[in-house]
């Protein structure tokens, strides 16, 4: 069996997944492939073990919150995850998640935003965005991606809040 197909299996049954070898971006679907010095990011079929979301990592530590802004304003029906350093989201069956480690998870949400395009003298188009949605969640917040809101109060035992 595959490693991609045993963690499928094992994912909706509660059992951990463990990053061996695979940065956590790609456990998104899409994920981000690329980017380079212009502002390009090259996105990519990721495992789709956490759903619609895009996973970018270092998300702090290295500035990168304009490439995630940028790649959820184009696919607003995406939510946007950026995990710092040291940081890290346990994903449960139930499709929420909480923030584990020494640093933030950052949250992104255009859903109900409107979104703005307009041509620059770079010849890229400037984006824009009104109602956008961001979370800032520190180590033992929780998320839940189905309803794209924060699961508030201690989580009980076994079960959704």
């Amino acid at each position: 069996m595959l490693i991609h197909e045993d963690v499928r299996i094992r994912l909706p049954q509660g059992r951990l997944f463990v990053r061996l070898w695979a940065p956590p971006q790609a456990a998104g679907s899409p994920i981000i492939l690329f980017h380079d010095s212009l502002g390009s990011v090259e996105l990519w079929r990721g495992f789709g073990f956490f759903g619609d979301v895009v996973v970018d990592q270092h998300f702090i530590a290295r500035q990168r919150s304009n490439r995630l802004i940028s790649v959820i304003l184009e696919h607003p029906d995406l939510l946007g995850v950026g995990i710092d350093e040291d940081t890290a989201v346990w994903v449960r069956p139930d499709n929420s998640f909480q923030v584990l480690g020494a640093s933030c998870v950052m949250v992104i949400d255009a859903k109900r935003a409107s979104v703005s395009r307009r041509a620059n003298e770079t010849g890229q188009d400037g984006l824009g965005a009104h109602d956008l949605k961001v979370h800032v969640l520190l180590p033992g917040e929780q998320y839940d991606i189905r309803t794209r809101t924060l699961i508030r109060g201690p989580r009980p035992a076994g079960g959704r809040k």
